[in-house]
């Protein structure tokens, strides 16, 4: 059985302190039900808190907070203590052995102070979190439009493209057959030539992704990322090789697309996806159904909540007049902006 992250840790604390998220609540249910290390973490954290079951939860009074947090800051920011001192104060005082035994009431005292910072400072550090990684995701898509960019200008101001014909597929993210059969293949070109490091292709927000430890030898030897984890973004589908003047302020990379989160892991089956009322709606899942940053073709990159985005309002996840996906299709004109897999 293989052992917990990080991401999914972090997951089942926020469970037990009744922090998580809609979308993740079933998903961390499940791991402790099937995971031996998630179900002791969970039962030693539910312990720790255990004396606080018989207190009667009571809202904090904003002002209350506030004033807690300024107190701590002030503190943080005036305390010029070193550790070596207070060791040295520690040792010279010659005391014998204490047993020190807390009581129940003390017991009591500190989860309550535990728990009354966990409430205050976790929402927020949650928050700052989730922040956290938008922002890198952000100056990530930056770093791919500098490559974009520069990609351009040493191939007459065309975009990164591979000779694609007809009915090629274009979800088959690290397929070895030859031709053209994934979209990202286009992308690759970016790390192969040595535009972009492999690091910035996947979003900090996404739980699978992996980092690609390749140097500039390496990539040579690969036409496409090895596998889906390795680039956790989507791209605009190239029906020619277009270039950055012709595509204007239109949208070319995006936080992964959330129909086509469950590709087959078998390249040689088919791909067989159906519109309906949830996948019209939904948000990528790089930063938890909440939005997804957008790489425009200027290099621009915004944050939104909001699929019908660029010059035509439109869904940058689906193709115009498409309801049935088999991996091969393509947009009809420049105005359907159609980012994939």
């Amino acid at each position: 059985m293989p052992k917990l992250s990080d991401f999914e840790k972090e997951l089942i604390f926020d469970y037990c302190l009744g922090l998580e998220s809609s979308e993740n609540h079933d998903e961390v249910k499940s791991l402790i039900e099937n995971n031996d290390e998630a179900l002791e973490l969970y039962d030693a954290i539910k312990k720790s808190l255990s004396p606080l079951d018989s207190l009667t939860a009571q809202e904090c009074p904003e002002y209350i907070v506030e004033r807690a947090i300024d107190r701590l800051c002030k503190a943080a920011n005036s305390s010029h203590i070193k550790l070596q001192e207070l060791l040295g104060d520690e040792q010279s005082q010659h005391v014998g052995k204490v047993h020190f035994r807390p009581n129940l009431s003390q017991v009591v005292t500190a989860a309550a102070v535990i728990f009354f910072v966990a409430t205050v400072f976790f929402p927020v550090l949650k928050s700052a979190r989730q922040n956290s990684w938008k922002q890198k995701c952000q100056w990530q898509l930056s770093q791919i439009a500098g490559g974009l960019s520069n990609y351009s200008a040493d191939h007459d101001n065309r975009l990164p493209s591979v000779a694609t014909a007809n009915g090629q597929p274009w979800w088959k993210v690290g397929c070895n057959e030859q031709g053209n059969c994934s979209n990202t293949r286009n992308t690759w070109l970016l790390v192969k030539e040595g535009y972009v490091i492999p690091a910035n292709f996947v979003c900090p927000g996404v739980r699978d992704g992996k980092v690609l430890q390749f140097d500039a030898l390496q990539a040579k030897q690969y036409n496409d990322f090895p596998a889906r984890k390795y680039i956790t973004y989507s791209s605009k589908i190239l029906a020619k090789r277009d270039t950055i003047i012709s595509l204007g302020r239109n949208p070319f990379f995006s936080d992964s697309n959330p129909l086509f989160e469950n590709l087959p892991q078998n390249n040689h089956k088919t791909l067989k996806l159906r519109l309906n009322k949830k996948l019209l709606t939904i948000n990528s899942i790089n930063h938890n159904r909440k939005g997804q940053n957008v790489l425009f073709v200027d290099g621009s990159v915004e944050y939104t909540k909001n699929r019908n985005i660029g010059p035509n309002k439109d869904d940058i996840f689906t193709l115009q007049n498409t309801d049935v996906y088999n991996g091969y299709e393509i947009p009809v004109s420049e105005a359907d902006s159609f980012l994939a897999p």
